[in-house]
């Protein structure tokens, strides 16, 4: 259940200006990014707009049982964007999604509403002129449910928390089972 706090009640009855706040945790940088027509402070983070996000799709209601997917599209992104997708992979990367009110001053109220959390399934690269186009697409947390959780003795796992690190690179080659802590 969503819990709004008393301002964000009263910004929505009174039809406020919205925008949605995006964070990329992508491999090597974590994006913050905007739709409003400025860029937004909160919780000590400044979410940029840079005019990239186009448009997310909308989620498709069924009475099926499935995964929810999503496409996030921005247009006109950076070379430097365009290499972090291209050199390293971003599967399984997070996004959250919040949608945020503005007070008459553009400023956001107190506390957005986190609409989704998504992982990065795959993404898309248009470079036609006259822009560089990217879709990345998403899936709910549900889509890798019978997944392990916690953290295992492979370089990507490790390479999450610490990129670069190596400590893992030969671990395939254990035979035997290992207990940390004994």
């Amino acid at each position: 259940m969503i819990e709004l706090t008393p301002a964000v009640k009263a910004a929505i009855d009174s039809g406020a200006p919205k925008s949605h706040l995006f964070r990329l945790e992508l491999a090597n940088i974590t994006l913050y990014l905007t739709t409003a027509g400025y860029n937004q402070h909160w919780n000590g983070m400044e979410f940029v707009s840079n005019g990239w996000i186009l448009g997310i799709d909308s989620i498709k209601k069924d009475s099926e049982i499935r995964v929810g997917n999503r496409s996030l599209v921005m247009s006109g992104v950076s070379q430097e964007l365009i290499a972090e997708f291209e050199g390293t992979n971003q599967v399984n990367r997070m996004i959250t999604q919040w949608e945020a009110y503005c007070d008459s001053n553009g400023q956001i109220i107190p506390d957005p509403i986190m609409k989704h959390t998504w992982f990065i399934t795959s993404h898309a690269i248009d470079t036609r002129p006259p822009s560089t186009d990217l879709e990345i697409r998403m899936a709910s947390e549900w889509a890798n449910f019978e997944a392990s959780s916690g953290r295992h003795t492979t370089t990507r796992s490790q390479a999450r928390f610490f990129p670069g690190d190596l400590a893992f690179e030969h671990s395939h080659n254990t035979t035997k089972e290992l207990t940390w802590g004994k």
